[in-house]
């Protein structure tokens, strides 16, 4: 999924988002990191057919370079002065950083070590600045299993994708969507903190007390302001959402409706999520609850309505809440600043 897509600030590219790459001005591709050309399935066992090749992500770039004519150069990154004169010569840098599955716990039944930090390892986020004060268009491709905090150095990233664990194609699904071929849809199914601070404390330093808030109710709860919002994602077209309305449907409940238009030149797919304002637990605060989503895909130019059901149970919980006047909140993701909102 897109989490950043800044614009080009100089060079012939200026003005113009950093991704998706254009095959026509990117005659070179500085791929920098030691995970790109590693096998990043997830898995925690062996493959059963035990021969399948990984299709790494340089595997995945290298294949779509040579399709469009595009040099690709990989430096692992331990040398920062070599990285940055490799990166400076570059149309484009790409750094690939994250944590392993091994390193994040992501290995059932067999030892493994939960992460220390939220963040990179020092190391990679080195490298991230180092490329990006050298190449105005650096791409950073992260993979991991969970949020990554990345406050030291996502400001002078040109461009953000996070990958997850891609699988053994995933190689090739990282290409596409870097150089245009698929339009990125996902959303954060968690909330990006910006710091460890920001999130629920350790108790006795390894077991997360929890409670009754985490996530994006946290965050409204205590006003924070987190990097990335649950819900949140990016796509390489824009979307507006028209005056949506609600009526009876008869049963105790409503049908919203929302009018979707693509403003933008590509198709795409847009996600509505409406929330609720709910009490859960034993915290009494009324705060925004997903109650219902749908994913649309639109072509450029025109408009889609997305209805969304919302039960006689779900308004149920959500009224003794605000002393029985619902409020529903639409929007592209739980940052409450994002929401529109219809009082039933």
């Amino acid at each position: 999924m897109l989490l950043r897509n800044e614009k080009v600030r100089i060079g012939p590219a200026a003005g113009t988002p950093v991704l998706p790459l254009d095959p026509e001005g990117v005659e070179s591709l500085a791929v920098f990191g030691p995970l790109a050309g590693a096998e990043l399935t997830g898995e925690s066992e062996p493959r059963p057919d035990g021969g399948t090749p990984v299709v790494t992500i340089l595997d995945g770039l290298r294949d779509a370079a040579d399709r469009l004519v595009i040099n690709v150069e990989h430096h692992r990154g331990a040398d920062l002065d070599g990285a940055r004169l490799v990166a400076a010569a570059a149309d484009v840098a790409l750094v690939v950083a994250g944590v392993p599955f091994r390193d994040a716990g992501e290995r059932p039944f067999q030892r493994a070590r939960d992460r220390e930090a939220l963040t990179l390892p020092p190391a990679d986020e080195a490298l991230i600045r180092t490329v990006a004060a050298a190449n105005p268009r650096t791409v950073v491709v992260l993979v991991g299993g969970a949020p990554i905090v990345a406050e030291s150095w996502r400001e002078q990233a040109g461009a953000i994708l996070m990958t997850w664990y891609p699988g053994m194609e995933g190689g090739g699904a990282v290409a596409r969507v870097l150089f245009g071929e698929a339009n990125p849809g996902g959303r954060l199914p968690c909330t990006w903190p910006r710091a460890a601070e920001q999130l629920p404390p350790l108790a006795g330093g390894r077991v997360v007390r929890v409670g009754s808030l985490h996530g994006y109710r946290l965050m409204e709860a205590t006003g924070r302001s987190p990097a990335y919002p649950f819900g949140y994602g990016l796509s390489y077209t824009t979307f507006e959402h028209g005056r949506m309305t609600a009526v009876d449907d008869g049963e105790g409940g409503v049908r919203i409706t929302v009018p979707v238009v693509n403003t933008g030149t590509r198709p795409g797919d847009e996600v509505v999520q409406v929330y609720l304002d709910e009490a859960l637990g034993s915290d009494p605060r009324p705060l925004r609850t997903l109650r219902a989503f749908a994913r649309v895909s639109v072509a450029p130019g025109m408009v889609t309505n997305v209805v969304i059901d919302l039960d006689r149970d779900d308004l149920a919980r959500a009224a003794p809440a605000t002393g029985g006047a619902v409020r529903v909140h639409v929007g592209r993701s739980a940052d409450p600043a994002d929401h529109r909102t219809l009082k039933l």
